[in-house]
């Protein structure tokens, strides 16, 4: 009734729905994207965990391998970055799985 007594009313009403539905679609495109945003990230962490996990596994049998050599545990440690302690505690797995 008013919006025929008051066609400017139309139009307002009519705008603010556009503006509503503007509103919405932006919503939706910023959720999307932060969903996107996020999906990269976990991604990008996932491979650097991988690449981080891949040189610990790969220090660790260099460090093996010096052992079965006869490297010394000072040499072993300097070469692969390992603490002296765990080059030693590697030593004694190593020692004790070639025994059995």
């Amino acid at each position: 009734m008013l919006s025929k007594a008051h066609p400017e009313l139309n139009e307002a009403v009519v705008y603010l729905k556009s503006l509503s539905d503007d509103e919405r679609v932006r919503w939706q495109a910023e959720v999307t994207e932060r969903a996107r945003r996020d999906a990269v990230a976990m991604k990008l962490y996932d491979m650097r965990i991988g690449r981080e996990e891949g040189r610990a596994e790969a220090k660790h049998e260099a460090a093996v391998n010096m052992i079965k050599l006869g490297a010394e545990n000072v040499f072993i440690a300097k070469a692969t970055g390992m603490e002296i302690d765990k080059v030693e505690e590697l030593r004694r797995s190593v020692i004790a799985n070639e025994m059995k």
